[in-house]
């Protein structure tokens, strides 16, 4: 399987990542002061993804064309809209630890929506992690002497608005593995447009229905929006830097100390104890949400041996030296050729944002070649049709716009039944964002070692020259 990153490439992106779980962690302060100058959490959030999706599209305007032509963001950026409505009202109004331990109930939720959405099989290791999210969830939610019921059920809006927010985060998440997504921008700017409309439209109703107050703002409430919308736009960067260069299973471990700077900012601010219950039952819910990534990253780091066909066994999966594909004039390529050298393989398209890379692909390549580089690009048209031309087509523009001379492939599928299975291995052994499989845009990047193993998938907003050390690093061994 992929070769996960050495550690001493991880504090960057770990950094990044510990950042933007600060961010989440830390928001319901900025929340709650506007909340108090005026502006309900619905209100608040309506303006602050607004601001931040303004931003995002003026910064890369290619990513409205990505959201108006997918239908996919469009079911993205309701589930992610509803996420960030529930949970930030949530912990306005409600005790911020207990909201947060809710909400992560998300991986029980996930676990259900796999199953009916995407016919996922519940295994022994996955019941017993959903008992545990169950039991965790009770002892939570378990009444005290004050409460006015009498079972373990959400008895405050706050409680049912941290489950439904972990909820459709799980949804969005399973939408993300069903099919293909746009990668990197495009979710973030479905993500704070779904957070403007779904938390502005219920604004406007509750407030119409007079069920929460207009927004009477006063003070810097200017300020707090367009600080909190900065902060939510570069934390999402951070979230994108991060989880691009971790495995997937090291990502959610780290996004998951949200929970310890929730716990510590509310303790510290507010004076607050944790109740006994709540740390227990908190203890139980991400113990369960551990045991998820250790059996992820366990995956992730089986490594391949193939062994002899028996009876009744399915055929061992293929190496990367077993494949061979079509060129784009027509010859059949044996990867056997490709032992002992680093191979750099791309998704590319003749008429995409990102098509100039191909010039910086061939300046690697150049660069490297006689060091054992060897850059393969194979042409697709999945992605807003941005590869219509024929083999003979894609050859010639390449060649007559960036002066392409490495190994351009025939044109394939990467997502779907009719994917080549080459991009099905590379997509099996080396995860996207959130751990989601599919190739999300074009330009996706795969690095593989000399001795055939996926280094790294690279998101189509990687610069070629920006892989510079990790080839010269694949070179060297």
């Amino acid at each position: 399987m992929s070769a996960p990153p050495t550690p001493q490439v991880w504090g960057l992106p770990a950094l990044a990542l510990t950042l933007n779980a600060l961010a989440w962690g830390l928001s319901w302060w900025p929340l709650r002061y506007l909340e108090n100058n005026g502006l309900h959490a619905l209100w608040s959030t309506a303006l602050v993804f607004g601001c931040a999706a303004l931003m995002l599209a003026l910064l890369q305007p290619h990513l409205v064309r990505q959201l108006l032509h997918s239908p996919l963001l469009w079911a993205v950026m309701l589930a992610a809209g509803a996420t960030s409505a529930s949970f930030n009202w949530a912990v306005t109004i409600g005790d911020v630890v207990r909201v947060v331990l809710l909400f992560y109930l998300m991986p029980l939720w996930t676990v259900v929506l796999a199953r009916w959405m995407l016919n996922e099989p519940w295994t022994p290791a996955i019941l017993t992690r959903m008992a545990l999210s169950v039991c965790g969830a009770v002892i939570v939610l378990w009444p005290d002497a004050t409460s006015p019921m009498s079972w373990p059920v959400p008895h405050t809006l706050a409680d049912a608005l941290g489950v439904a927010g972990g909820f459709f985060f799980a949804l969005n998440n399973v939408l993300l593995r069903k099919e293909a997504a746009r990668e990197g921008g495009g979710c973030a700017l479905a993500m704070f447009v779904g957070g403007a409309l779904i938390a502005g439209g219920c604004g406007w109703w509750l407030s119409g229905s007079q069920l929460v107050s207009w927004p009477t703002p006063q003070g810097h409430w200017m300020l707090g929006v367009l600080g909190l919308s900065l902060v939510f736009l570069l934390s999402n960067l951070a979230l994108q830097y991060g989880a691009a260069r971790l495995p997937a299973n090291i990502t959610a471990m780290i996004m998951m100390s949200e929970v310890l700077f929730a716990a510590l900012s509310t303790t510290w601010w507010t004076s607050s104890t944790l109740r006994p219950q709540v740390v227990w039952g908190g203890a139980i819910i991400l113990l369960a949400g551990l045991l998820a990534l250790c059996s992820s990253a366990h995956a992730q780091l089986m490594p391949f041996s193939p062994t002899p066909k028996a009876i009744n066994q399915d055929p061992p999966m293929p190496g990367f030296y077993d494949f061979e594909i079509h060129t784009i004039d027509g010859r059949m390529y044996n990867f056997r050729d490709l032992k002992g050298k680093v191979v750099l393989i791309v998704n590319t398209a003749s008429e995409c944002g990102f098509t100039p890379q191909l010039a910086g692909l061939q300046a690697l390549w150049e660069r490297y070649k006689d060091q054992g580089l060897v850059v393969m690009g194979f042409p697709s048209n999945e992605f807003g049709g941005q590869d219509p031309g024929s083999n003979e087509e894609i050859e010639s523009f390449c060649k007559l716009n960036y002066g392409v001379s490495f190994q351009m492939m025939s044109k394939v599928s990467v997502n779907g039944p009719q994917a080549e299975p080459l991009w099905q291995w590379l997509k099996e052994r080396a995860p996207g964002v959130l751990g989601t499989s599919a190739i999300k845009w074009n330009f996706t990047k795969f690095l593989v070692s000399k001795e055939g193993r996926v280094i790294q998938r690279y998101a189509p907003t990687d610069k070629p020259e920006s892989l510079t050390q990790a080839i010269e690093n694949a070179l060297q061994k």
